[in-house]
């Protein structure tokens, strides 16, 4: 019998098969609800659909779904919000079994990466207990490797062992989610703005600029938002000037907000829900704006700090 230890575990699962999924998952869930913990299936559409139908009859197992185009971010908080409304509902604590989150588009794989490494920092102080399924059929050996990083053990229908390849989410986060140079930002920008010091204007620009764009109206508007919060926090706690680069190609808004002071380094900025006690130390904006676009990237430099925003249709 497989077994975890009371507070925090986060094991990754490498199946091949529907009966190796199931042979983990199943039992896994039911043991929690016997022991007076709450049972969820996060159920993505892919993974976690048979884990749904196998415990069907099951009253007590609930279920965490995400929108198909749901951002990293998001699903993190979602994680945060529900098991919280199990413990003050009374759960011992929560076991979480299913899809975690399996990218719809490819171009969302390194922020599903992000969110398996965030999730050990994140939830760490909960008494969670997630398995985190991932087809060894679907996946490369080199993806697969680069997902054992963010997870602390290992888990088969048989043991359940210490991964001596887990990196601790800063660790990860800081040496392999070093953010790559956009082919876009070799050519020219559709707007630039040298020294941002009128937030209106930017807004106007910004309007003026998206008009158009091949995205929905929904997404180009966070976008807009999430511009603006950067550029706040920018004009706020960086160095002028302020300057804007962005470009608007056939299915894709990317934008760098630069400033020239020292920025910061916390590759974790962002991730955790407004309203915990240690988010008084983080830039609280950033917790918007990784709601509001695809990818977001922090980098610094000799001489500058850059923000870099990115949504794709």
């Amino acid at each position: 019998m497989i077994t975890c230890s009371d507070g925090f575990a986060h094991d990754v699962l490498f199946f091949g098969s529907t009966d190796d999924l199931l042979a983990v998952t199943v039992p896994f869930l039911r043991r929690g609800l016997a022991q007076g913990e709450a049972a969820l299936v996060f159920d993505a559409g892919h993974n976690g659909t048979p884990i749904v139908q196998a415990l069907s009859n099951e009253p007590g197992i609930g279920r965490v779904t995400r929108d198909a185009h749901q951002r990293p971010a998001r699903t993190l908080s979602l994680f945060q919000h529900t098991v919280e409304e199990a413990l003050a509902s009374g759960a011992r604590g929560v076991r979480i079994a299913g899809d975690v989150g399996l990218p719809v588009r490819p171009s969302h794989w390194a922020e599903w990466v992000r969110f398996e490494a965030a999730f050990n920092d994140v939830l760490a102080g909960y008494p969670v207990q997630a398995v985190c399924p991932w087809n060894t059929r679907q996946f490369s050996d080199e993806a697969l490797r680069t997902v054992q990083r963010t997870h602390p053990s290992i888990i088969t229908a048989h043991s359940r062992r210490p991964n001596p390849d887990y990196l601790q989410p800063r660790d990860y986060l800081s040496r392999f989610a070093v953010p790559a140079p956009d082919p876009l930002e070799t050519t020219e920008p559709t707007l630039t703005i040298a020294d941002v010091t009128d937030l209106d204007l930017l807004r106007r620009r910004l309007d003026d600029t998206l008009t158009g764009c091949v995205l929905q109206l929904e997404d180009i508007e966070d976008f807009t938002f999430a511009v603006i919060e950067v550029a706040t926090n920018a004009l706020q706690h960086g160095r002028p000037p302020v300057q804007i680069r962005l470009w608007c190609a056939d299915r894709k808004i990317l934008c760098t907000v630069r400033d020239h002071g020292p920025g910061f380094d916390d590759p974790l900025a962002g991730y955790y829900t407004a309203g915990r006690a240690d988010l008084t130390q983080r830039p609280l904006g950033l917790w918007l704006v990784r709601r509001l676009c695809d990818h977001l990237d922090f980098f610094t430099r000799a001489d500058h700090f850059t923000v870099r925003l990115t949504t794709t249709a």
